[in-house]
């Protein structure tokens, strides 16, 4: 985290809602990018709970990775909120969830908020798993990525090149095995 959002982060854990002020709206453009890139409506309600998320759990971040990424991280999980949430209502209403998720991105969004992905995830290497998370979780080119592990870029490119391997693997043998029960 840069000195700035560390100073504006304490004095507004410590009651200065100035400072929580301003180190929000440095990052309110970033999480409407990140939000408006992942769904198609719902942008602003998304936004919203997100900044919602971080003032009621000031403490919340820990104090790894830069601010923008656990705001980021923050954004991502209420985009999956909002999925679940549409997806729910559809079951419902009758409708099939899987047929009506046109958008490529929601697809991607409900096939990466399955409860499967987290067992899958956490039985790759963890040198792998991190370059997945900075990758997709925090938004990161793999540019970034390289520089955040400060490792070259095609490093960081080979390793998020393994990971998709090692995951669709996993998530096969994942897959074959449920269906086999």
């Amino acid at each position: 985290m840069n000195d700035e959002d560390s100073e504006l982060l304490v004095a507004w854990r410590a009651g200065s809602t100035r400072s929580g002020d301003r180190l929000l709206r440095r990052y309110h453009d970033d999480v409407r990018g990140y939000v408006s890139r992942r769904v198609s409506s719902g942008v602003d309600d998304i936004v919203q709970a997100t900044f919602l998320a971080v003032v009621r759990d000031k403490g919340g971040y820990r104090g790894t990775g830069s601010f923008r990424g656990y705001l980021l991280g923050v954004a991502r999980n209420q985009v999956f909120r909002s999925f679940r949430s549409q997806r729910r209502d559809r079951l419902v209403l009758g409708a099939n969830a899987e047929a009506s998720a046109d958008d490529p991105t929601e697809r991607v969004v409900l096939a990466l908020s399955s409860p499967r992905i987290e067992p899958a995830l956490s039985s790759i290497e963890r040198e792998l798993r991190v370059v997945v998370e900075l990758f997709y979780w925090q938004d990161l080119t793999t540019l970034q990525v390289a520089r955040r592990l400060r490792i070259p870029q095609g490093t960081a490119k080979s390793r998020l090149r393994r990971a998709r391997a090692a995951l669709a693997s996993q998530l096969r043998v994942t897959c074959t095995s449920a269906r086999a029960s």
